[in-house]
């Protein structure tokens, strides 16, 4: 499954930082498209509480997992 994040938070974005995480929980594999990586953990993190792991897979498309604290 693939999501694309906006520099800007909308409903929307909120909305696709909830379903990332749950099918990442579920085990689905997951890549995101964003041009600012760090910003995107931040604001996962500020959205769901828990630490989004980001690996660069191709220019600006990353495989996204959780960070098992």
């Amino acid at each position: 499954m693939k999501y694309d994040f906006s520099t800007r938070l909308k409903g929307k974005s909120y909305s696709q930082m909830i379903q990332l995480k749950y099918n990442i929980e579920k085990g689905l594999d997951c890549a995101v498209a964003t041009l600012n990586p760090e910003k995107t953990k931040q604001d996962f993190k500020y959205m769901t509480g828990s630490e989004l792991l980001l690996t660069e897979i191709s220019e600006n498309v990353y495989t996204a997992a959780l960070n098992a604290l």
